[in-house]
């Protein structure tokens, strides 16, 4: 998604030895490929598989829900196409499931990828 890497609200964490990409996530302010949605959704968290479970897609959670605090405010409601696997960690962020769904990755022909609409609805 070269897109994403222009987005000012996209981030990767680098690992400080090597210098490479060692996780990535953030938000837009839309839909992904509806930019007339303006419902805020995170974007493409990720943690390379030899990382994980130090604490970096916590770290990107943190830095992006800060910018969404100072962007709209800390009672914004967020979504999230969550993968199967992912789900666990959505739910610790408190994210609950909508609905399950299938989202078409590439174009000639589409591919159906299972997924899951997640919503983080601030506590009153």
């Amino acid at each position: 998604r070269p897109d994403l890497l222009e987005c000012p609200t996209w981030y990767v964490v680098l690992h400080p030895d090597t210098g490479r990409i060692v996780g990535c996530g953030g938000w837009t302010s839309h839909v992904p490929n509806q930019p007339e949605n303006k419902q805020p959704h995170l974007r493409h968290f990720a943690t390379d598989p030899k990382h994980a479970r130090q604490g970096i897609g916590t770290l990107i959670w943190e830095r992006t829900w800060r910018d969404i605090c100072r962007d709209l405010g800390p009672q914004t409601r967020l979504e999230v196409f969550s993968t199967l696997t992912a789900v666990p960690y959505y739910e610790s962020l408190g994210f609950v499931t909508v609905k399950r769904m299938e989202i078409c990755l590439g174009s000639s022909p589409p591919v159906p990828f299972p997924s899951v609409l997640m919503e983080r609805v601030p506590k009153e």
